[in-house]
């Protein structure tokens, strides 16, 4: 089994993209709203919570199905959809971006 390494990132200003809305997805892109990161989130449907944070400008939801090209300047990319093919093609955007 693969070790990993956790680290610490300064996420203030930084753009992160959490492509989802389930309950999943409302964990992860809460706490890095929290670490200053400016939060993009991509799904057709969210979580009430994601709504409302989105409705008070907290988070900026972008009401669609992912689509290549999304990472773009993302710092940090969280694939958070139920859809194993969806969250390969998230993980091989974001590999090539680096």
């Amino acid at each position: 089994m693969q070790s990993y390494y956790p680290i610490f990132l300064d996420l203030s200003g930084k753009r992160s993209v959490v492509v989802g809305g389930g309950r999943v997805a409302e964990n992860k892109l809460f706490r890095l709203a929290e670490s200053g990161s400016r939060v993009t989130v991509i799904s057709p449907e969210v979580t009430p919570a994601i709504r409302q944070a989105a409705h008070q400008g907290a988070v900026e939801w972008q009401e669609r199905k992912y689509q290549p090209g999304d990472l773009e300047n993302a710092l940090i990319a969280i694939a958070a959809t139920n859809q194993r093919s969806v969250n390969q093609e998230i993980f091989q955007e974001a590999q090539r971006l680096g």
